[in-house]
């Protein structure tokens, strides 16, 4: 659900959950990583060889 976009919120809801339990136990995906670093580091993060 996590991968599909759902807020962590409403799965903590469904599973049924009232503590942070989801939070802890809730893995996010190599993919979606990259794909937060890319939106927070848009044109920051040049795609390029070093030239060191």
């Amino acid at each position: 659900m996590l991968e599909a976009g759902i807020n962590l919120v409403y799965i903590r809801d469904f599973l049924g959950y009232t503590s942070t339990t989801t939070e802890i136990y809730a893995r996010a995906s190599e993919k979606l990583k990259e794909q937060a670093l890319e939106k927070l580091t848009s044109g920051i993060i040049q795609k390029s060889k070093t030239t060191w």
